[in-house]
């Protein structure tokens, strides 16, 4: 097991059954820190732009006198990075980002240590870390003997491990004229994630494919431009194999202990600063991944419990005095909890007003310990998933309707928590009022939702593994 989130659970409230609202990561974040629907904020598929109007969890601690600081791993999509602001980062003091696509957890960490280390404590401080890992393209943690040669005109310019997923900035000194670009993989299917050129003056080359395209799975690519005037070229690529099953699940599971070592330094980062034993403190991922159920390997285009379903630790301060609330947080620990449910809980916490619009409860209300049931919605919306869907779960029953073809499965989540028998047929009746709200919701969402995304925007999902 991990060690250092196991370390972390052993000082928290592990809630056993926390759902995401989306398998896709900004709507995901935008329902977490606006503790509204994706289908209510607009936000359905990564590259949107957030409302400037749409409350948030930031901007209002900020109102009540908070320092509020993120490091974030681009793979978000939330920062200003290459132009595609998406409006998350409203109301932090600092909102920092490596700058690269690569952004993984050993990259996050050092801006987390900054952040720390250049407060002083005389403020409140909200803290926002992100790690991208783990999430597709799986990388190795090592070495793993794979090779993709990259030729420049014929000449070797560089020998990448596709295993590592590496980004690559360099700069070549070429000629006018045409050039060529390869990328030899014997025996290695690879794909190209990403591929930018831009010439002197900052005039971005487009290329032309001789052999493959981006993102296509391929032992060899090929690939011409034009370079209008003699200078310097900036180059910045990205590119991965594609491993088999077995190699994913192990590749996994590296990721898992990349983000826990990175958590371990976080850890270790407040409590140098004295900030640990006082600090309120949640764990929780904007998505699950499918490694092969349901015929799925990702997330974006299901919404089944590999997709949702999330962990969630919530660690209180040290002192005596919050004893009370961590045994009532206790009492709901095996309940149905959602995300939206987390800002009107911290807010409670802290003692600050709620949320505007929130649309959450806090989990320490007491007719949830009473026996009171939530209902958890999830959603995924085209163009980014294959397919508009919707789900409804309760503490049993679960519900996934497809528009598109009016269908609805249902599963027994207690006696098929694997969601493999679909019961639709001999107990849809349990939920009627389910399907009436999900076929209103789809039919208000095909009149009245808007997605804006650019061609840039689509081309950065692609190349973050949301095709």
């Amino acid at each position: 097991a991990p060690p250092n989130l196991s370390a972390l659970a052993m000082e928290s409230t592990v809630f056993e059954r926390c759902y995401a609202h989306a398998p896709i990561t900004l709507p995901s974040h935008t329902a977490l820190f606006s503790s509204r629907y994706p289908h209510e904020t607009g936000i359905v598929n990564n590259g949107q732009a957030v409302a400037a109007d749409l409350p948030l969890f930031a901007p209002h601690l900020a109102a009540y006198g908070y320092r509020t600081l993120a490091a974030v791993s681009l793979g978000t999509l939330l920062a200003p990075v290459m132009g595609l602001n998406t409006g998350l980062d409203r109301g932090f003091d600092r909102f920092e980002t490596a700058s690269s696509l690569d952004s993984y957890a050993e990259m996050t960490a050092p801006l987390l240590e900054a952040l720390i280390s250049n407060e002083d404590g005389a403020e409140p401080m909200f803290l926002f870390a992100h790690f991208a890992d783990p999430h597709e393209p799986y990388r190795s943690a090592g070495a793993t003997g794979l090779e993709t040669h990259v030729l420049l005109d014929g000449v070797e310019a560089m020998v990448l491990d596709p295993g590592r997923a590496p980004y690559i900035e360099r700069t070549l000194a070429l000629e006018a004229g045409t050039h060529k670009l390869a990328f030899e993989s014997p025996g290695v299917e690879v794909q190209l994630r990403h591929l930018k050129l831009t010439g002197p003056d900052g005039v971005v080359l487009e290329p032309r494919f001789i052999d493959g395209s981006l993102i296509t799975v391929l032992e060899r690519q090929e690939l011409e431009f034009d370079v209008p005037v003699s200078g310097p070229v900036e180059v910045e690529l990205w590119l991965n194999d594609y491993p088999r099953l077995e190699a994913r699940y192990a590749r996994y599971v590296e990721e898992i202990h990349m983000v826990d070592a990175a958590i371990g330094k976080l850890i270790a980062d407040l409590k140098a600063a004295g900030r640990w034993d006082d600090s309120l403190v949640v764990f929780t991922s904007d998505h699950g991944e499918g490694l092969t159920q349901h015929g799925i390997i990702g997330h974006v285009g299901g919404l089944y419990e590999e997709q949702l379903h999330v962990p969630l630790m919530i660690k209180l301060p040290a002192r005596v005095g919050w004893t009370p609330v961590r045994d009532r947080l206790a009492a709901v620990r095996s309940r149905v909890v959602r995300h939206v449910d987390l800002v009107p809980t911290l807010l409670e916490l802290l003692g600050l007003p709620p949320l505007v619009g929130q649309a959450g409860v806090s989990l320490l209300d007491p007719e949830l310990a009473s026996g009171s049931s939530l209902e958890a919605l999830g959603q995924t919306h085209a163009p980014e998933a294959p397919y508009d869907l919707y789900s409804l779960r309760d503490e049993r029953w679960k519900l996934i309707y497809s528009p598109d073809n009016r269908r609805f499965q249902m599963f027994d989540l207690e006696a098929d928590p694997a969601e493999e028998v679909d019961v639709f047929a001999e107990h849809g009746d349990e939920r009627v009022e389910w399907q009436v709200r999900m076929r209103d919701m789809a039919q208000l969402w095909k009149r009245d939702g808007n997605i804006e995304t650019d061609e840039e925007r689509a081309a950065l999902r692609a190349a973050l593994g949301y095709h």
